[in-house]
């Protein structure tokens, strides 16, 4: 409500995210459609069709490119976790044998001779 009238503020108005195919195409700024249907201000001035094809295309690409990366990460996690598993595995062999050579046991008191 606009204090100063007292009269209802009109409903903002939604816009697109992103700029329309012909924007995007000459890199200029999009003021985005006002209304379903209605082109951007630049196609509008410029008579061009007022499109969002482009960005269909790739809002629908990133979607595949995420899943396939997140898909990526897990595989890479299991192998990391595979791998560490084997290391430590492989680095309580290696204490025992360097305590074993240094003539002490595992808790660190020397051995009886």
């Amino acid at each position: 409500m606009n204090p100063e009238t007292d009269t209802p503020e009109p409903s903002r108005l939604k816009r697109r995210k992103g700029a329309c195919d012909a924007c995007r195409k000459r890199k200029i700024r999009c003021g985005g459609c006002q209304a379903p249907g209605d082109p951007c201000t630049q196609c509008k001035n410029m008579g061009l069709d007022c499109t969002y094809e482009a960005n269909m295309q790739t809002l629908r690409s990133s979607k595949g490119y995420v899943a396939a990366l997140e898909t990526r990460v897990k595989k890479l996690e299991r192998l990391l976790n595979k791998e560490r598993a084997q290391l430590d595995v492989n680095l309580a062999g290696l204490l025992k044998r360097i305590t074993a050579l240094a003539g002490h046991r595992l808790d660190g008191t020397p051995r009886k001779r």
